[in-house]
């Protein structure tokens, strides 16, 4: 097909079409290539049509036949893109996505800053936590981004929600990546689980092979699995391990590809990891940052940063030992090269690492002359890159049905304290206004008879249920009878917080409707299964030995609900204390109280193995701090050349200008 090669090459640079346009396009040249029809490519875009209408004046007419292939490399180079959440940047119209005014683009143009541009949208959501009402991609096109996986060689890190698992499994998933791709599944989250067993590392392993357990159940059998990975996106949990497992499952020439459902914070672990990569280099800035935020779908097209095989391996070193300064150099007479052999070498002095019994000594090292190109002698040079992919939206998540500033007021900022309460036959407890839990009966399968049934001691008819959720979402327990009615007074009367407590958000949120299961009991002190609500918590179940507890599970629509049969944290019931808790003004005897102290943060039990990994967090958080600084006076300093001051700037010019009106008075 003829394509002219000089209006292809501006199309890279300047165009601002949507992906979706791209690929109508190249398939439309595919299926056309019999006819030769020479096809047109036009612009739209108000900022391409200003730019290029000088170039579009001259009689160039030079064509050529190329060949074009529907991979990200090809659309790596279309126009610019949004630094935060990937989309195509326009400058048209407001209310699509990938909106931003035609004055920033050309201000970035003049200061080689284009691939630094951020969309308005994403300005709003990270600067002033506005929603925009720009509908998202639909499904099919996150779909049709992650598909492309079945043809790169890939390491695919399966990132879930610990604290969520069957709510952020994909089930096919192998649809998208294929069957041979090296997966690493790594459990995000980690900062909310609370410490369980008495044994850490025993805690751990269980976790992990609730995880793998639930994981290959659901789509991942016939998968190349690799590794399990605990991590903690926000505070660098388990990173470290993450990075050795990423080097010893890695080939060369392999991209690193994080996909998984919305929301469960691929975005914050993307942004740690390359700011990990970057962080120990004093004179340049961090690389662009991925959008987060607790409303899902914030990212939209693919976002990527270069990593080598090599950087990978001196992150692994670094996440070792403590930040040190700036690396030293040394200057070696021309003789001495010119006798090793080496060119154009830079020797450091490779910085000093902590020993293993943890002292403070400094452990002696040598000075080695390393030839990189030797080494890497017959290894095919190729740019590899880290990608951050679009989150699919999981259709059972009861986040769909709640408003962004209820997520908000959702989502926990401090690991989760498991609350226990302990309820009777007749009993049901409502979750704020998302679920309610009936507990409908107990027996005992040597009990055959209903008259049998009824001699079950009743002190053994209680059970224990420990709720895992944000501490913002109420507990409220009360009678199954009437329980209808109680829900819509309790949600007006604004109990339950969320959904917001108004007749108008009461008649659009879905009715509830119920499932029931069976749980069998282990103990009262151990919890034998957890029913879980998707996108909000789990409520884990203790009961009498062999004691068959019959369980309604009510839920918007009847939907973001099931039952995992063993339980993530078995001991959590152990955890309360000081039955008669405070609510609603009144002592509730069949509330337990619980104190951080008796649930503590499972993250800090490997806090001294973790320390470098925070120290170097609290380097990027300072180095960003800095950023931040720098890149207010700039602003200040431009706005001083052209005659606009703000702030308290102003004031003091207003100052000088009424004590000089004085002076001359």
């Amino acid at each position: 097909m003829g394509i002219n090669v000089e209006r292809l090459n501006r199309l890279n640079k300047l165009s601002y079409r949507s992906y979706r346009h791209c690929c109508a396009v190249i398939v439309n040249h595919y299926q056309n290539r019999q006819n030769e029809i020479n096809t047109e490519i036009l612009f739209s875009s108000t900022i391409a049509s200003t730019l290029l209408e000088p170039l579009y004046q001259s009689n160039a007419t030079l064509t050529h036949h190329v060949d074009l292939t529907v991979r990200p490399d090809e659309f790596e180079k279309l126009p610019p893109k949004c630094s935060a959440c990937g989309v195509i940047l326009q400058t048209e119209n407001g209310e699509q996505l990938g909106f931003i005014p035609q004055k920033k683009v050309l201000n970035a143009i003049e200061k080689k800053r284009i691939n630094n541009l951020t969309c308005y949208d994403c300005y709003q959501l990270r600067f002033h936590n506005k929603i925009s009402p720009v509908s998202k991609p639909h499904q099919s096109e996150i779909y049709d981004q992650i598909r492309h996986l079945r043809q790169r060689k890939a390491l695919v890190l399966y990132v879930i929600d610990i604290f969520d698992i069957e709510g952020s499994i994909v089930t096919n998933l192998l649809s998208f990546i294929g069957q041979r791709k090296r997966v690493i599944i790594v459990a995000n989250k980690m900062d909310r689980i609370p410490r369980d067993d008495p044994k850490a590392m025993k805690q751990m392993e269980h976790m992990k092979d609730i995880v793998k357990t639930i994981c290959i159940d659901n789509g991942l059998a016939e998968t190349n699995f690799r590794d399990i990975c605990l991590v903690s996106g926000k505070t660098g949990f388990g990173l470290h391990t993450l990075v050795q497992k990423m080097n010893k499952h890695r080939d060369v020439n392999m991209d690193v590809y994080l996909v998984g459902t919305a929301n469960t914070g691929k975005s914050t672990l993307y942004n740690l990891i390359i700011n990990m990569l970057n962080a120990h280099k004093e004179d340049e800035r961090l690389p662009n940052q991925a959008i987060e935020h607790h409303t899902p779908g914030t990212t939209v097209a693919l976002l990527r940063e270069p990593i080598s095989m090599r950087r990978l391996h001196r992150l692994q070193y670094r996440l070792n030992n403590a930040p040190w300064k700036e690396e030293e150099g040394f200057d070696f007479d021309d003789e001495l090269l010119e006798f090793l052999d080496v060119k154009d070498k830079t020797l450091y002095k490779t910085p000093p690492t902590l020993l293993h019994d943890g002292s403070k000594s400094v452990a002696k090292r040598s000075v080695e002359l390393v030839d990189d190109r030797n080494r890497r002698r017959g290894v095919k040079d190729k740019q590899n890159y880290i990608f951050d992919t679009p989150g699919i939206m999981h259709t059972s998540s009861l986040l769909q049905y709640l408003r962004s500033d209820e997520i908000k007021y959702l989502t926990p900022d401090q690991w989760i304290v498991p609350r226990t309460i302990i309820m009777e036959p007749g009993n049901c407890l409502f979750i704020g206004g998302l679920a309610r839990l009936d507990y409908q009966s107990i027996w005992r399968p040597e009990l055959d008879n209903v008259m049998e049934k009824a001699t079950l001691a009743q002190s053994a008819e209680s059970i224990y249920v420990t709720v895992m959720a944000s501490p913002n979402l109420p507990l409220h327990l009360t009678q199954t009878e009437g329980a209808d009615e109680k829900y819509s007074r309790l949600f007006l009367n604004k109990i339950f917080q969320i959904p917001n407590g108004t007749e108008e958000r009461l008649n659009e949120f879905p009715r509830l409707s119920p499932h029931t299961y069976t749980v069998i009991g282990q103990n009262l002190n151990v919890n034998s299964s957890d029913l879980l609500l998707h996108g909000v918590g789990w409520f884990s179940i203790a009961a009498v030995n062999e004691g068959r507890v019959q369980l309604a599970l009510h839920t918007p629509n009847g939907l973001g609900q099931c039952l995992r049969n063993e339980s993530l944290l078995p001991y959590t019931v152990r955890k309360k204390c000081g039955r008669g808790v405070s609510y609603l003004g009144r002592a509730n005897n069949k509330m337990y109280g619980h104190t951080r102290k008796l649930s503590p943060s499972f993250v800090r039990v490997f806090q001294q193995q973790n320390d470098p990994v925070y120290s170097w967090k609290t380097k990027i958080f300072q180095k960003q701090k800095q950023e931040r600084f720098l890149g207010r006076e700039e602003q200040r300093l431009e706005r001083i050349e052209s005659g606009v001051v703000l702030g308290k700037w102003r004031a003091i010019k207003e100052k000088e200008e009424r004590l000089k009106l004085l002076l001359d008075n």
